[in-house]
């Protein structure tokens, strides 16, 4: 069931405020941790967690089929400290990570591997037809920020 934010109230822990600078506004999120913005619906898919034990933030899709996406997020606590919106990926401190915006065919990612702190996805053009290099979206704790795992 979708509760809607002008029709009940949100028990605290359950508000999810989006940053201004992200532009997207939280509509709703029901009882299976799904949420519902102005760009759609996500769904939930995973905590991460520190070493510790102590939650990074919780990882969203807006999915294109069975196993494809073209939208994440991550979100922690009230805030988005991550997203991929198709070839556009930001983080709490701007743009992370530049795909040049003439790929062809762009179609969506799949998630290869999922980790405590980190995810490994992996890119798709032509209709899923072609798989790029996979990129690992990581916590980099000296930063304490997401990011994209670059090659040295």
């Amino acid at each position: 069931m979708l509760f809607f934010l002008m029709s009940c109230k949100f028990i605290e822990k359950d508000k999810i405020e989006f940053k201004k600078n992200q532009n997207e506004k939280l509509i709703a999120k029901n009882s299976n941790n799904n949420i519902h913005t102005e760009a759609g619906e996500y769904e939930w898919i995973h905590e991460f967690k520190t070493d510790l034990g102590d939650s990074l933030g919780d990882l969203y899709i807006k999915s294109i089929n069975d196993s494809i996406f073209n939208s994440l997020r991550i979100l922690s606590k009230k805030d988005t400290i991550y997203k991929i919106d198709n070839l556009d990926f930001w983080n709490v401190n701007g743009i992370d990570f530049d795909i040049p915006k003439n790929q062809e065919n762009f179609y969506g990612y799949s998630i290869r591997l999922l980790g405590e702190s980190h995810v490994v996805l992996s890119y798709y053009r032509n209709k899923g037809q072609n798989i790029a290099d996979d990129l690992t979206l990581y916590y980099e704790s000296n930063k304490k920020v997401f990011e994209i795992m670059m090659a040295p």
